[in-house]
């Protein structure tokens, strides 16, 4: 994460760009305002339907599959979810810095 952090700073500055990758590169804050909610359901379910050693192991694992789904539920056409973020474009890369220059296009 920190090594594609300096390469798209570094980047980010060659063109005159003087904000963070972080910055650059939002969330959609809709769409993680409700897996922050799901998050919250599944901690206050884990008792009951828990799979990890901790709640906040589940919530973490679990919410943004889940959230996925829930849009395929919604949808007919499918899933409508937004890759979005620079942390998630990492993930999506693996931090291969070829691969997330192609996905931040």
């Amino acid at each position: 994460m920190d090594r594609v952090s300096q390469i798209v700073a570094r980047r980010l500055t060659k063109y005159g760009i003087s904000v963070s990758p972080q910055v650059f590169f939002p969330p959609y804050e809709k769409q993680e305002a409700e897996i922050e909610t799901i998050k919250g359901e599944l901690r206050a379910n884990w008792k009951e339907f828990g799979r990890g050693n901790r709640a906040n192991d589940d919530a973490t694992r679990y919410a943004r599959p889940e959230y996925i789904r829930r849009l395929q539920d919604s949808s007919k056409s499918g899933s409508t979810y937004q890759y979005a973020g620079f942390e998630q474009l990492v993930h999506l890369s693996s931090g291969v810095i070829r691969y997330f220059l192609e996905s931040a296009l």
